[in-house]
């Protein structure tokens, strides 16, 4: 999500902070893990962490923005065009990356991805919402979109991806048609 070009010293000290900071999330709960922790695994200053985010949430929406970025460099690579190519996409993207997404559900912070999916989802833009809802109501369609992928994405990887990607899409197409709701003449 960053077009501008950065200095390459910034962006190996990022690097270097980011793998610190997973690699002590593999043994260490992310609220115990101070920032001179990072830094020292990082083989870094705390000025130097300072220098490039405010905090290891910040870190952390870091990471999720470059994995974002490849999601989006990669479908646009292959010409993904309809939602359900796009969503086979996703779950074929996260299954690879499952680590990332086991590490924040085990440190409960897996809501660093609702903060920052709606913003990704207007960049995917495979939503038609422009021109016919106002931008308040835009802004529910990217978020109950966006949070409904997150927390499907989480309960999957939390289960082990116990469903291939292709039966993942045929699940949220189904949600998406509303396959799965009540006929109208059932009582609720």
């Amino acid at each position: 999500m960053n077009n501008q070009r950065e200095n390459p010293i910034s962006v190996r000290s990022k690097k270097w902070l980011t793998d610190a900071l997973f690699e002590l999330m593999k043994d260490k709960p992310y609220e115990k893990i101070s920032i001179r922790e990072i830094a020292e695994k990082a083989g870094l200053t705390r000025q130097t962490f300072y220098h490039n985010f405010s905090s290891k949430e910040m870190l952390l929406m870091y990471k999720s923005d470059q994995l974002f970025d490849e999601f989006y460099h990669i479908a646009r690579k292959n010409n993904i065009k309809t939602a359900e190519e796009l969503i086979l996409f996703y779950f074929r993207y996260w299954k690879e990356r499952s680590e990332f997404i086991k590490l924040l559900i085990d440190n409960n912070v897996e809501h660093i991805l609702t903060h920052r999916y709606p913003e990704y989802f207007k960049i995917v833009s495979i939503l038609d919402v422009e021109g016919t809802l106002t931008e308040a109501q835009q802004e529910y369609v990217y978020v109950f979109y966006s949070g409904s992928l997150i927390y499907l994405l989480c309960k999957w990887v939390e289960r082990g991806m116990d469903c291939s990607p292709k039966e993942m899409t045929r699940i949220v197409k189904g949600i998406l048609d509303g396959e799965f709701f009540l006929d109208e003449r059932k009582e609720i």
